[in-house]
């Protein structure tokens, strides 16, 4: 019989679902990689594991004090409650990771920019901010 499986790391971020039979799905894994079996409407988007269990991904916790700042440098955006190891990716496509729970954004140019926060136990996140003069 034909059944649904995750193929998921360490850190319990889904790498890809197959679909196979069950003497055949240790053989879809690779290092450091585990299976177990999902129903078959989900994704990587929406779910992850933990502990061997399917977890539906939430919104991250955010806390955001403004969207909109005075473009001098000065103005801060904060925003809170960021889960330790979120990776941020800037409009540059630079990444980091957000250690601290906390991101201050600044900016001396006029315009509209996005971030990407994505954590593997919570839904991508896209802000968007203004900077005006």
């Amino acid at each position: 019989m034909i059944s649904t499986f995750a193929i998921y790391d360490n850190n319990g971020v889904i790498q890809r679902i197959v679909n196979c039979g069950v003497d055949e799905a240790p053989l879809q894994t690779e290092q450091d990689e585990n299976f177990v079996e999902v129903p078959s409407n989900i994704t990587d988007l929406t779910h992850y594991i933990d502990n061997g269990q399917l977890s539906t991904k939430l919104a991250l916790p955010l806390s955001i004090n403004k969207s909109i700042i005075a473009a001098d440098g000065v103005d801060t955006i904060t925003i809170n409650n960021i889960p330790a190891d979120t990776i941020i990716t800037w409009w540059d496509d630079q990444q980091d990771i957000i250690t601290d729970g906390i991101l201050e954004i600044t900016s001396d140019l006029e315009g509209e920019y996005k971030i990407i926060l994505d954590h593997p136990h919570y839904l991508q996140e896209t802000l968007t901010f203004e900077a005006r003069n």
